[in-house]
């Protein structure tokens, strides 16, 4: 909700911080430090993600993504909006296009609910044949509150919330490391690519995605993306490490 439009073109300037290797090492590292979820070591993993220039993590599609989330044409993505069904076009294709398994509603990305609103969801199929059945979940919210009203917003009232670092950071990059995983070895459990919709009116989407799932033991590790464009002091900082052991040690 801290987003204004007078200050969406700085704020979309500050998410090219978004490309730096210590962001790829905590969530690369964090899924590699789940245990069995790769072959490799944890370090090896990010030693080979951590890398800028990877042909799969690029600057200019971190900005190009980011400043389409946060621009005037979506009216601040609020859930059920045309901005928000927009939004979720857009990121159901880019699933597509990375060749993203549909985990949505029948053979589609997406999964409806409420009012109008809509997760987005694709799976990369692990290898392994037993650990396949397991998920790692990787989510972000993709929704904002849309215009400023006086039970959202501490100001401007009645103008866009373009929301760039709440949360097109956290989808940009999500949509990023989607890309990178895609284009290496799956891994020998599943990944779940989750983006949230409606969680600015009272996290729906994923309460919504959790009521309707018939096993929650498969989901074994799990990742949100929130407001990662505003890094300062050049710092990362990372909520609930000691919920998975060895991740606090890892990440420090």
């Amino acid at each position: 909700m801290r987003s204004r439009s007078h200050r969406k073109r700085s704020e979309a300037r500050g998410l090219r911080v978004l490309a730096h290797s210590r962001i790829l090492t905590v969530i690369l590292g964090s899924l590699a430090c789940h245990a069995q979820l790769c072959e490799v070591r944890a370090e090896e993993t990010v030693a080979e993600a951590g890398v800028v220039d990877s042909p799969a993590i690029t600057i200019p599609e971190i900005q190009a993504h980011a400043s389409f989330l946060a621009s005037d044409t979506l009216q601040g993505r609020e859930a059920g909006t045309q901005g928000g069904r927009a939004t979720i076009a857009y990121l159901a294709d880019e699933l597509k296009r990375l060749g993203y398994t549909p985990a949505g509603i029948g053979n589609d990305y997406r999964q409806p609910f409420g009012s109008g609103f809509q997760n987005v969801l694709g799976l990369l199929p692990g290898t392994d044949d037993q650990l396949q059945k397991e998920w790692i979940v990787i989510g972000a919210h993709c929704d904002h509150v849309g215009f400023g009203r006086p039970d959202n917003s501490r100001g401007p009232i009645g103008l866009i919330h373009n929301g760039a670092d709440d949360n097109a950071s956290g989808v940009s990059c999500l949509l990023e490391v989607a890309e990178l995983l895609a284009s290496r070895e799956h891994p020998r459990r599943s990944i779940l690519f989750a983006f949230w919709d409606a969680e600015e009116k009272g996290l729906l989407g994923s309460e919504h995605w959790l009521s309707r799932l018939p096993d929650r033991s498969k989901v074994r590790f799990y990742f949100n993306l929130d407001m990662v464009g505003r890094l300062r002091d050049d710092k990362v900082e990372v909520f609930g490490i000691r919920t998975l052991p060895g991740l606090r040690s890892m990440l420090a």
